[in-house]
């Protein structure tokens, strides 16, 4: 059954098969290239919570870690992922204790052809208690 087909359709000779694929190719490359692209920045997202998680637990641990060494630690666990990350540090001491907010920043864009380039900025917090010495 599915041979009778095959002869139909590569015997057409009216060409509506090939309008049909250039209609719908550039839309099904540019959807397919687009979701790569959020795939990729998602990633790159939650490579970089991992990161900050891995860093804040260093943080708890030595409390007197700067924002530059914290910085330079993210980046070094985002070498494959996105290095170009802002990280910031805010310690809060309240009446509970003192707690480290580490924050990581970055900025990216979606380019698909023929249309402007998309820009997305992506931020992530963790929050982690410091120990009183």
């Amino acid at each position: 059954m599915w041979f009778v087909f095959g002869r139909r359709f590569i015997g057409d000779k009216s060409g509506t098969a090939a309008v049909e694929l250039a209609i719908v190719l550039p839309v099904v490359v540019m959807l397919l290239a687009g979701g790569g692209q959020l795939a990729w920045m998602q990633h790159c997202n939650s490579s970089l919570r991992y990161a900050l998680t891995t860093v804040s637990r260093q943080l708890r641990l030595d409390p007197t870690l700067s924002q530059s060494t914290l910085q330079t630690r993210v980046r070094a666990k985002l070498s494959g992922a996105d290095p170009d990350v802002i990280v910031t540090l805010a310690v809060v001491d309240d009446a509970t204790g003192k707690t480290a907010t580490l924050t990581g920043h970055y900025e990216r864009s979606i380019v698909l052809p023929l249309f402007p380039s998309i820009p997305v900025n992506y931020n992530t917090s963790v929050v982690t208690p410091l120990a009183a010495y």
